[in-house]
């Protein structure tokens, strides 16, 4: 028996701690490469699941097992141990046989044990409680990471699945340990995706990559500089907005603001590139400032349309500022004052543009898109609340009664305009009522 349990306790601490995210991401700055061919979301969450049953078969062995039952449990120890050797080797195909493998030998000596008569301790689950303990140290380690490298999305989805790992939490301090450890595991999952999700962002924004393109658009900013003349007015207006926001990169950089700091960058490429091409031309004639004036109507009359829902306001009024610029620009052209006409077309095709850039950044989240998304997860509850009700199953119900909860909160957030909250939380109340399905379609 000490053999048996003393590869229990290697097999626990090999593969179910969860290294800090701060010491993956330094890894992953060095061996990206490597990473980035082991990530397989599925392959991984079947070998989480069966590290589960592994120690839920642990939760029961007896103290004077057979041994049957001893080899059994070496068995599938040994064959999950080789799963993840594989797995760590990138041999996907090999890691997914062997860990369904070494769950049914588990599942059937679950069996074995229970009709031998055995009964599982009373109290909560100790696989349920490692599982959510799991997802406290995970929510304290990606904080951060959210913070500095996640998106709108990530933040989102962040912020939904925390909602419901303290919604797990609830149900296990209630002694629902069914619906406690569904919850739980989801999260886990979701939490485990982000971390995969906030890896490959710091790839993207790691500080060496950042300060090579910060150096790429300072020579890019110096070289435009030395081809300007006076007489170019776009073009030496265009340069001194290329030279502030590359001011304000190297800040964002500096402040530990990764994104900003890249997607400003961008922006002064743009602008650099653009000004070059003007000077080259000699400035704007006549003709092109007609262009310029209709390409902007065009750009500042797309966002317009992109915002008649009144969901971005904030978007709504620059674009209506870069229209009101453009009416003056083209009075001015009108009155043959072509410097102004062209200063102010600038100035209005660059405001045009933040428009466009501020209703593309909070474009997935909008009165009409969330909208969609409650009325989809409506109809998800609504479908299989009959399923439900015929099943008998405890769990299935306190999950759809979890999933409805939710969505009137969901609904409640959405009426007070809080779309991004109203989002997250209907889409935690479709993963409850799906994992609801789920258990009934096993039963």
């Amino acid at each position: 028996m000490d053999k048996v349990f003393q590869n229990i306790i290697d097999f626990r601490r090999r593969f179910f701690a969860i290294p800090p995210l701060s010491a993956i991401l330094v890894f992953f700055v060095f061996f990206a490469g490597a990473l980035s061919a082991r990530v397989n979301t599925d392959v991984e969450r079947e070998l989480d699941n069966t590290d589960l049953i592994i120690e839920r078969v642990q939760d029961i062995f007896p103290e004077e097992p057979t041994l049957v039952m001893i080899d059994n449990f070496e068995l599938a120890v040994s064959m999950q141990t080789d799963a993840r050797e594989a797995f760590a080797e990138d041999d996907q195909m090999l890691a997914l046989s062997l860990t369904r493998q070494a769950r049914e030998i588990a599942l059937r000596l679950e069996r074995i044990i229970l009709a031998a008569g055995y009964k599982p301790p009373e109290g909560p689950p100790n696989a349920i409680l490692r599982v959510l303990e799991q997802n406290d140290e995970l929510i304290e380690e990606l904080t951060p990471s959210v913070d500095e490298f996640g998106d709108a999305i990530i933040r989102r989805d962040f912020a939904a699945y925390i909602d419901m790992h303290i919604s797990a939490w609830n149900f296990y301090n209630d002694e629902n340990f069914p619906v406690s450890g569904q919850l739980a595991q989801v999260a886990r999952d979701r939490f485990l995706q982000i971390r995969r999700a906030l890896i490959e962002a710091a790839r993207l924004f790691s500080p060496e990559k950042i300060q090579s393109e910060l150096d790429n658009a300072r020579e890019l900013v110096h070289e435009t500089e030395r081809g300007l003349f006076p007489e170019a007015l776009e073009a030496v207006e265009l340069h001194d907005m290329a030279l502030e926001l590359l001011s304000e990169a190297e800040l964002m950089f500096a402040n530990a603001r990764p994104r900003e700091a890249m997607r400003l960058i961008d922006e002064v490429v743009v602008l650099s590139r653009r000004s070059s091409e003007i000077a080259r031309r000699g400035g704007l004639s006549t003709d092109r400032l007609e262009e310029e004036i209709s390409r902007t109507e065009a750009i500042i009359a797309e966002a317009t349309e992109n915002l008649a829902d009144g969901s971005r306001p904030e978007a709504m009024e620059i674009a209506a500022e870069a229209a009101s610029l453009l009416e003056k620009a083209r009075t001015s052209f009108q009155n043959g004052d072509t410097e102004s006409a062209e200063r102010l077309v600038i100035e209005a095709r660059r405001t045009a543009d933040l428009a466009v850039r501020s209703a593309a950044e909070t474009g997935d989240i909008n009165r009409w898109n969330v909208e969609k998304g409650l009325i989809n997860t409506d109809k998800i509850i609504e479908r299989i609340a009959t399923q439900v009700e015929e099943s008998g199953s405890r769990e299935a119900k306190e999950l759809h009664a979890s999933a409805i909860e939710l969505q009137s909160k969901a609904r409640i957030l959405f009426d007070d305009e809080n779309y991004k909250e109203a989002l997250s939380t209907s889409r935690a109340a479709a993963d409850a009522a799906n994992q609801a399905l789920r258990i009934i379609e096993r039963e």
